[in-house]
């Protein structure tokens, strides 16, 4: 059975909104390769996101499990760096983590048939995942769990060739915003190895019905500053609507035609192109090395560090920090069941 090899120095991290639909098997994914340590942080969900996480906790007794409250709307894209960071910094503490994945809702870890992977092996400061676009064609007929269970993984692989990262927690690591890279705020120099080499990948399924699609499309274009290109492909297209009829339909031509008379090269607009234009179903090729040592050097490509993003709103994340920081004081008190200890 596919596993981590050390899952009690593994803890997961991450910020959700309103993903009822999604946000259980996302965390049970993870509990099926034997991680058991949580940090989410809860948006000011609306739907029963919250109800959906502590269905999993309870039906996981063993779980230790720790959910924040995180009131602050309109968050920046920094902010969103900043966040994860602190959760990361938090399950470290708290959980005496080794190792940090931080994840998206719908972003789902793969680790294919048997293989337990070793994340200590090459000595690395990050993992980098494949991160395998998933079309809802794909598994229209099944549930997420059912189409987890298929081998191999089968999917769009993106374009950008951006992936999702696990990293060795250390006081200086900084989370990129959609956590696609990390880095260092003192300056060091990270290394990092492709996931495939570990068997590794992320399955991603941003878009499980019509109406999740419809409503990840304005969270996109809601962000004006850094998705500047989807509001004048919105335009361009003649409205939300329209834009909305021409992805879902999988209608290549008019896209690209699209984005061709704004200058934008259809790759470059993200995962929305490969998912809906390009859906070439390719097939997750693990290239597993069982020998560290016979394999060489781990240094694949290094990440230099640049500075640290700064949140905008810094009296708020500094207050969402101090949150953290007392709730932990509190846990053995105030929540020990949801704690899981």
């Amino acid at each position: 059975m596919a596993s981590f090899a050390n899952p009690e120095e593994i803890a997961c991290v991450g910020r959700v909104k309103n993903e009822e639909d999604i946000i259980y098997f996302c965390l049970e994914n993870l509990y099926s390769y034997g991680v058991k340590q949580f940090v989410i942080a809860d948006n000011d969900s609306k739907d029963r996101t919250k109800d959906e996480i502590y269905r999993f906790r309870d039906d996981h007794p063993d779980v230790r499990l720790f959910l924040v409250d995180d009131f602050r709307e309109n968050m920046s894209f920094n902010n969103q760096s900043n966040t994860q960071t602190a959760l990361s910094d938090f399950a470290a503490g708290i959980f005496k983590a080794k190792w940090i994945i931080p994840i998206d809702a719908d972003d789902f870890v793969y680790i294919p048939g048997d293989v337990t992977v070793d994340l200590d092996d090459f000595n690395v400061d990050f993992v980098q995942l494949d991160w395998i676009h998933v079309h809802p064609i794909q598994f229209q007929n099944m549930s997420i769990p059912e189409f987890m269970q298929m081998e191999p993984l089968v999917g769009t692989q993106s374009s950008t060739k951006v992936g999702k990262v696990i990293f060795r927690w250390h006081h200086d690591i900084v989370v990129e915003t959609g956590q696609h890279r990390v880095y260092s705020k003192t300056g060091r120099i990270l290394v990092g190895m492709r996931g495939k080499f570990l068997g590794l990948a992320c399955a991603h399924f941003p878009v499980r019905s019509r109406e999740k699609f419809e409503a990840k499309l304005d969270n996109i274009t809601r962000h004006r500053r850094t998705f500047e290109h989807w509001r004048r492909i919105t335009e361009a297209a003649g409205g939300r609507q329209k834009l909305i009829e021409v992805l879902w339909s999988g209608n290549a031509e008019d896209f690209s035609a699209i984005c061709e008379n704004l200058g934008l090269p259809p790759k470059n607009v993200g995962y929305m192109y490969d998912l809906f234009v390009r859906k070439e179903h390719e097939v997750f090729e693990p290239n597993i090395v069982d020998d560290p040592h016979a394999f060489g050097t781990p240094k694949l490509y290094i990440v230099g560090s640049k500075d640290p993003l700064q949140p905008k709103s810094t009296n708020t994340f500094r207050s969402f920090v101090v949150s953290l920081r007392r709730a932990a004081n509190r846990v053995s008190q105030r929540i020990p069941r949801l704690f899981g200890v």
